[in-house]
């Protein structure tokens, strides 16, 4: 019996056998499950280990710099080609990195394998000088190693199709070069109250790029939607470093603040709406900003809870298209009674009631679905998705004395725990004060007859630079539906080709329409969750969350 055909069952020691091919299948999915499972399929057989080679570099874990420098050396040194525990291109393979050394080793290992190139680039330039190889051959080989690509700190940009890392802050802090010309989708950084090196990394690229006739992120924003960052202060462990707003929020889609997408566009006047095409050489080059954003800290040190959340409001913040204003229009009521005449209502009782037709929320939809509403998704992108915040409190152990003696103070007792821990040991008390004061401000929920969840006034106003920023980006829609249909009038491009005259698409009433904007603000329930998980600051929970997500679990976002 060949050794493909399936075998009969009604042997006496028979047993079925499944097709290679649906083997291979299954052994690829088991080993792209979970690490682990990749490890045990390499060794039941070279057939098994030559099919799952490939998905056993899907996921790379880094944890000691014995690893760090076996794995550097096989994605820059050419495999054996008789190897079965190697696909061809390694670094091709990495979808996931989760790179964490012990305090500052990174920083020895880079040192370690520059000296160690420098020294092998000498002896071959030696070598060849030897053999006859010009003086600009040898310098050659002799420089190799001082290039960017050939040092570790840019190591991801021999990672082409990586999409998910975690690094904690001194493996960023080496990785800058070649992270700032990354695009990955999904980012894990440690922060610790630095907001210059934070904001250096996460705003890196050129600034130009956001000006022109297409805008669009540079380097490390340029296909980044999920950034979850872990803020830990060194020096005081139980310590909370604040959120910082000015950095974070313009990198959400929809924002308007300065650096965003939108007040580019608004600034350049006029733009057009990002492809995901536009780099057909690799990957997809062009994102509206992130969709996920998730802060991790020990605490929040806002005191009263509205401080914080007014401190928030940017998040919430939108940009729509303005219903009609007869939507909000009163019509008195038709009077008429044909009961007897001591049942009649007194004179003047008919009431005044909105228009039955335009519905509200058919209205407010109709809106966000004309050419301006259109225009704006595009620009927007669906704006943020999830806002995640979590904390972890210290143990009580760490907050026993909640007061010091006045002597100790100048006479007044002072505070040591957090803002929500001075009456309780519990987050959820903060969680709870926090959405209180939200719903005082924002709301919670939403009004029930807005379309999407997005309340049209808030009690705070907006400021003189966000009504200029809306202005600015009203010139850029009416400009865009202008050229649009200017363009749609024009005669078709065959029938130009072929002399004929053509059917010409008269433009519609609606696409020519100064569409209104206005601000307005989300409903805080949609897109915040608040303490749903505990805080990643331990290496075991962001490897737990690191492993769910790149097995395509939520991970840090459930």
């Amino acid at each position: 019996m060949d050794q493909g055909e399936p075998v009969s069952a009604g042997g006496e020691n028979s047993r079925p056998e499944l097709p290679s091919e649906l083997l291979q299948v299954i052994c690829v999915q088991a080993a792209l499950a979970h690490p682990q499972s990749a490890q045990t399929l390499a060794l039941v057989s070279h057939s098994v280990c030559a099919w799952t080679a490939r998905a056993r570099w899907h996921t790379v874990i880094i944890t000691s710099a014995a690893a760090l420098t076996a794995f550097w050396r096989i994605i820059t040194e050419a495999a054996p080609t008789q190897s079965i525990s190697l696909p061809p291109q390694p670094a091709t393979c990495v979808r996931a990195l989760f790179l964490h050394l012990p305090g500052t080793e990174i920083f020895d290992v880079s040192e370690r394998l520059l000296a160690e190139a420098t020294q092998a680039a000498k002896e071959q330039a030696q070598l060849a000088a030897s053999e006859g190889a010009t003086w600009e051959e040898t310098q050659k080989t002799r420089l190799a190693p001082s290039r960017s690509w050939a040092r570790l700190s840019g190591m991801l940009e021999r990672l082409e199709q990586l999409e998910q890392l975690d690094l904690s802050a001194p493996e960023a802090q080496l990785l800058r070069p070649s992270l700032m010309r990354s695009r990955i989708r999904e980012l894990t950084l440690s922060y610790d109250g630095d907001e210059e090196a934070l904001g250096a990394l996460v705003w890196a690229g050129d600034a130009s790029a956001l000006c022109g006739p297409s805008p669009h992120f540079p380097g490390l924003r340029s296909r980044l939607t999920h950034l979850h960052v872990v803020a830990k202060d060194s020096r005081a462990d139980v310590a909370g470093i604040p959120l910082p707003v000015p950095l974070l929020e313009p990198l959400r889609r929809g924002s308007t603040s300065p650096g965003s997408v939108l007040a580019a566009i608004a600034s350049a006047g006029s733009a057009q709406a990002p492809s995901e095409d536009a780099n057909a050489s690799g990957p997809s080059a062009t994102s509206a900003g992130l969709t996920h954003l998730r802060y991790d800290t020990r605490r929040f040190s806002f005191k009263p809870a509205e401080i914080f959340a007014t401190r928030l409001r940017p998040f919430f913040t939108d940009v729509r298209i303005s219903p009609s204003p007869a939507l909000f229009e009163a019509s008195p009521a038709s009077y008429s009674f044909a009961g007897s005449r001591h049942e009649a209502p007194p004179l003047g009782a008919g009431a005044f009631r909105r228009r039955p037709e335009p519905d509200g929320r058919l209205q407010i939809a109709q809106a966000q679905a004309s050419p301006g509403g259109r225009l704006l998704r595009s620009w927007c992108g669906g704006g943020l998705k999830v806002l995640k915040l979590c904390w972890d409190v210290p143990p009580a152990s760490t907050a026993s004395a909640p007061r010091v003696a006045g002597t100790d103070s100048g006479g007044w007792p002072q505070e040591r725990r957090g803002a929500w821990t001075e009456r309780s040991g519990k987050a959820r008390v903060f969680a709870a004060e926090l959405v209180e004061a939200i719903a005082q401000l924002f709301g919670w929920h939403g009004q029930a007859h807005e379309y999407a969840e997005l309340a049209s006034r808030i009690r705070r106003g907006w400021s003189d630079k966000e009504r200029e920023t809306l202005a600015a980006l009203q010139l850029a829609v009416e400009c865009e539906l202008a050229c649009a249909a200017s363009a749609s009038a024009l005669p078709d491009a065959a029938a130009r080709q072929s002399g004929a005259s053509g059917t010409q698409r008269q433009p519609d009433a609606s696409d020519n329409i100064a569409a209104p904007l206005e601000f307005a603000v989300r409903s805080p329930a949609s897109l915040l969750k608040m303490d749903t998980g505990p805080a990643a600051f331990e290496l075991e929970q962001r490897l737990a969350l690191f492993l769910d997500r790149a097995g395509g679990g939520p991970g840090a976002w459930d």
